[in-house]
This record gives C-alpha cells, sequence and structure tokens, in this order.
C-alpha cells in the first residue's frame, strides 16, 4: 500500500480495522494513529503516515460515520468506534470485491462443480453469481454448471451467502466431467 491509498481501500481498511475490535476514538486526532493501524497497513506505511493522511484517515472516519457504517459507542468509560450492520455489510461487498480463488500449481485431478437452481423471483442474485463465478474464472459447464479444478468451497460459501443463495447451490467433487473434460482442461491448460 505505498504511495497513496485509495478511498476504497482505506475505507475498506479501517472497516477492518474497526470491525475487528474498534480503535479509540481518541486516536482519530492523535499523531500516531498509524501505530493503531500498524496490523493493517505495510510495516513501511505505518512508520511514514504523515499528517496529510492522517488527515485523510480522519475525513475517512467521518464519511463512515456519515454513511452510518461506524458509530461511537461507550466501552469502560473510554469511546470507541464500533462497526454497525450497515458496516458489516459494506464490508463483506469489500472483501467479495477482491475475492480471489486458491490455484494450486499441483492438480489434485478433482473438478470443483457449483451446481445451482434459483428461482425466477430471485434472477438477480442468479445472474450476480453467475458472473461472480466467470469472473473469478470458473469455466461455465452450462447456464447453471460452473466448474473450477482446486478446492474453493469456503469461496463458494461466501458467494452464495453474500447473494443469500446458499439453499439452491450444490458444491461438489467429481473426477471427471465426461465429454466436456477435455475443453474443461484446455480452458484451466491443463493438459
Amino acid at each position: 500500500m505505498a504511495g497513496k491509498l485509495s478511498s476504497h481501500s482505506l475505507a475498506a481498511t479501517l472497516l477492518k480495522v474497526i470491525a475487528a475490535g474498534g480503535i479509540l476514538a481518541a486516536l482519530l486526532v492523535a499523531p500516531n494513529i498509524g501505530v493503531a493501524l500498524k496490523p493493517f497497513l505495510g510495516h513501511k506505511d505505518w512508520r511514514k503516515l504523515r499528517e496529510e493522511k492522517r488527515r485523510r484517515i480522519r475525513e475517512e472516519i467521518r464519511r463512515l460515520r456519515a454513511r452510518r457504517l461506524v458509530e461511537i459507542a461507550v466501552k469502560n468509560g473510554k469511546e470507541h468506534l464500533q462497526i454497525t450492520e450497515a458496516g458489516q455489510r459494506r464490508l463483506r461487498e469489500f472483501e467479495i470485491d477482491s475475492l480471489k480463488l486458491p490455484n494450486s500449481k499441483r492438480w489434485d485431478k478433482k473438478w470443483r462443480l457449483v451446481m445451482f437452481d434459483v428461482p425466477e423471483q430471485k434472477y438477480n442474485g442468479r445472474r450476480a453469481l453467475q458472473i461472480k463465478l466467470t469472473r473469478l474464472g470458473f469455466f461455465p459447464l452450462q447456464k447453471s454448471v460452473f466448474v473450477y479444478p482446486h478446492h474453493c468451497h469456503d469461496e463458494v460459501d461466501f458467494i452464495t451467502t453474500f447473494f443469500e443463495l446458499q439453499r439452491f447451490v450444490v458444491y461438489c467433487e467429481a473426477d471427471s466431467l465426461g465429454e466436456r473434460e477435455i475443453t474443461a482442461r484446455r480452458h484451466f491448460s491443463l493438459l
């Protein structure tokens, strides 16, 4: 994160810090706010956090509060920032945007299939799921069957939970894709 922090990455970092246990509200004006953010910034960045960056952090926290993503709560007589339910949702959006699938150098010769039968009234969720799986690198075997050559159960669980489709989605492993095996192998450069 050397150089300039984008507003998007700064907001995501701050939401992560606050969700992980909050930070004292007093730190927002403290000259050593970089120390509080140390675990979330690169080891070189926190030392170089100058007044301009501290100002940007304070401004971003004000924006987060204005959008009701964080709030001030009193714990043990001290004011702390804590993430709100809306902030938790926004944090999940940041996380799904930055989600990446594992890509082992060695293939275990198993296919991971994501199959879904989403009802028409959840069309937007179904379409979002298809787009996300495609962008992550899944191979569309059919309209509602996607495959990937590496273990990705946790990532699929996260995606289906995010789109509230977990009861319509099945994740399983298979040794073969039948007639489509060669096409899928070619797609993933596994020939």
